[in-house]
């Protein structure tokens, strides 16, 4: 079920953010081929890693956790 709620949101949502981009930045190739057959963007730039791991010292509490995220839990393969 959770599949098939996020290939609604691909090719419904996802699509009509594709097409109101100027370009677009993938991560992989796969993930450029996907947003190929999602919505025919004429730029795509393919950057590996695209972040990089800004070290900065931040103080905190030494008895909290500290857990970040970014992007969506799907069951793609």
């Amino acid at each position: 079920m959770i599949s098939t709620l996020s290939r609604g949101y691909d090719y419904t949502f996802g699509r009509l953010v594709l097409y109101s981009c100027d370009s677009v930045v993938a991560i992989s190739k796969a993930c450029k081929e996907f947003t190929l057959e999602l919505a025919h963007v004429k730029k795509i730039s393919v950057i590996y890693r695209g972040i990089t791991p800004v070290v900065s010292h931040v103080e905190r509490n030494k008895q909290s956790i500290l857990i970040g995220f970014v992007g969506r839990l799907v069951d793609l393969k």
